[in-house]
């Protein structure tokens, strides 16, 4: 029994694949590495990118609670910014 020939496409380049095998994406190794290699940093930016807004979170309830360290944050970027333009 002969098994059937699939006419696919890449899912990275788009050219036409000609394959026997259901689970073939890629044309070539090649393709399946940027394509692997592509996902890996979309999820490392996520991950990054959620991380980042647990930290402003944190930081947005740390100087809820404590107002006056909020103030004296402000003050010193203030300062820091004169200072740079003086320079």
């Amino acid at each position: 029994m002969k098994a059937a020939v699939m006419r696919r496409e890449c899912q990275w380049c788009h050219t036409p694949i000609v394959t026997h095998d259901l689970r073939i994406k890629y044309c070539c190794k090649q393709c399946y590495e940027e394509a692997h290699r592509a996902k890996c940093r979309e999820n490392f930016r996520k991950r990054y990118a959620e991380k980042r807004e647990q930290e402003l979170e944190r930081n947005k309830d740390y100087y809820r609670r404590h107002p006056e360290k909020s103030r004296e944050r402000v003050r010193r970027f203030i300062q820091r910014r004169k200072n740079n333009a003086t320079n």
